[in-house]
């Protein structure tokens, strides 16, 4: 009995970690698609856990780096089954840069990042 508890802990352990490669993940593309003119909106892809946050991190900034300097704190949270994973941009801009893209960007970023992340998953080897 206590081999097969550990076999279900292990494997309930990988699913959750393919479940943060699949945030980190989005989070990446959205990073990586965004403008980059200040590095605001770059830097301000903010996770949460079943709920929005008006938050946003006016320190980030150009010389940030996305990936390293404002990582996500996915891989720290603690989060179960059928939980919703948010991933929003506060800033007063980014409404109207998700509709109208950016100088070097083209519109709809969270739509083309949810198209792609669809992709991911389909490709991920869940058993």
């Amino acid at each position: 009995m206590k081999d097969t508890q550990k076999q279900i802990d292990k494997e309930t352990k990988k699913l959750k970690q393919k479940a943060v490669n699949v945030v980190l993940y989005a989070h990446k593309q959205l990073v990586e698609g965004s403008p980059a003119d200040t590095g605001l909106y770059r830097n301000n892809h903010i996770i949460t856990i079943n709920r929005t946050t008006n938050k946003v991190n006016d320190k980030a900034n150009k010389e940030n780096n996305p990936t390293t300097d404002t990582m996500p704190t996915i891989t720290k949270m603690k989060f179960n089954d059928g939980d919703k994973i948010i991933i929003q941009n506060n800033l007063s801009y980014a409404n109207q840069l998700e509709a109208r893209g950016g100088k070097s960007k083209p519109p709809a970023l969270y739509r083309r990042t949810e198209n792609k992340t669809k992709d991911f998953i389909k490709d991920l080897k869940w058993v």
